[in-house]
């Protein structure tokens, strides 16, 4: 009897978290980055102290209103690799004007493959879209694409530059 209390018991705790967050594997350890990463109310952006950077928490084109980003109609959401190459050298947010598209691993710390749709911590980043998001690095392979991750799963793929994508946008501390 007690084998099947504890398989029920077991079984009706996993199933609650699941209703909660029911994106994210409870069975894995939590993804490591993630322990050095705070969200600074003053500035609304994430600070990465382990790779001594700070992070816009909504993607070029949204703002943040309420811990939910939402577009803003006044810019676009979506963008070219040169487009987004430029959008990040003439972005100002939080006092600062040194904004830029991050690399391939600076991406890849706020990954989160613990969870998916959206494969990162929404504590911190509210509402990811579940689509590409633009590095600043060339794909080796082909000089018409350049290298993104897509927060479905945290994938990095090669994106055509000529494609419209999201960016989020990084500087060093």
């Amino acid at each position: 009897m007690k084998p099947l209390i504890f398989t029920l018991t077991a079984a009706a705790l996993l199933t609650s978290h699941n209703l909660v967050n029911a994106e994210c594997n409870v069975m894995l350890q939590m993804h490591a980055p993630v322990a050095n990463q705070t969200v600074d109310a003053k500035t609304n952006t994430v600070i990465d102290n382990g790779a001594a950077l700070m992070w816009m928490r909504c993607p070029l084109g949204y703002s943040l209103e309420n811990n939910s980003c939402s577009n803003n109609a006044e810019m676009p959401s979506a963008f070219t690799w040169e487009q987004a190459l430029a959008a990040a050298d003439t972005a100002s947010h939080a006092g600062f004007n040194d904004w830029r598209l991050p690399n391939r691993k600076e991406l890849d710390t706020i990954v989160n493959r613990n969870c998916f749709e959206p494969a990162n911590n929404e504590l911190f980043f509210p509402a990811t879209a579940t689509q590409n998001f633009w590095t600043n690095s060339p794909y080796p392979f082909n000089s018409q694409s350049a290298w993104g991750v897509e927060f479905e799963f945290g994938s990095h793929k090669s994106l055509p530059k000529s494609g419209e994508y999201a960016a989020r946008l990084v500087r060093g501390l």
